[in-house]
């Protein structure tokens, strides 16, 4: 059952000795993973860190930004999203290669309160009308991030069923967001290629991952 979001008069307590360390030595993790395998700066790799380890306060959260990973073909952004599937909060793996609308959605849904790491973001359906970028920031919002549909409750009996899908979404992207909005839902982290220095990839495609 989902945890109701904290009232405006919530008071964070203060983490125990043991979750301090553990998300420390995440955060020690994940920065020599990104060091090794792609060029971010410091500064990028510690909102990409910071970003991911806030997934785990999603119950509690009314709404959470998006993560853009911007850049061209080959500067890490898969590797990036790997690092933050191991570390973030009920990840769920989604390509939106030939994927339609509502069966995004349906992904979402079955990522409530969970984290969305959404790879060939550029490759969704001819999405001449934005639905794929009005999902996204649907579903930055608790209160927005719901959807309806009929569905059968017996012979000739038809009842409404309500999804909900707010959670973080982390996204690798080579071209921005069409709707200028989007920007003020999202966190931008802009990657470069450095050719003078070789990289080494911790997360393989179709390896075992070490999940946190």
């Amino acid at each position: 059952m989902a945890t109701q979001p904290p009232g405006p008069n919530f008071i964070p307590k203060t983490p125990d000795s043991d979750t301090a360390r553990k998300f420390s030595d995440a955060a020690w993790l994940m920065q020599m993973a990104l060091s090794i395998s792609t060029a971010l700066t410091d500064l990028s790799q510690k909102i990409v860190i910071y970003w991911t380890l806030a997934t785990h306060s999603l119950p509690h959260q009314r709404i959470f930004p998006l993560l853009e990973l911007l850049g061209k073909l080959g500067t890490g952004k898969s590797q990036t999203l790997s690092a933050i599937y191991n570390f973030a909060y009920h990840p769920l793996r989604i390509s939106l290669r030939g994927m339609t609308g509502p069966a995004i959605r349906d992904k979402f849904a079955e990522c409530y309160e969970g984290t969305a790491v959404v790879e060939e973001a550029d490759h969704a359906w001819k999405d001449k009308e934005m639905r794929f970028e009005h999902l996204l920031s649907d579903r930055y919002q608790r209160t927005s991030a719901e959807a309806s549909k009929m569905v059968p409750a017996g012979e000739n009996e038809w009842v409404i069923a309500t999804k909900q899908y707010f959670g973080a979404t982390a996204l690798h992207r080579r071209i921005s967001f069409h709707d200028a909005a989007m920007d003020g839902r999202t966190v931008i982290v802009r990657f470069h290629a450095d050719h003078t220095r070789k990289y080494q990839g911790i997360f393989r495609s179709g390896s075992v991952e070490c999940r946190w």
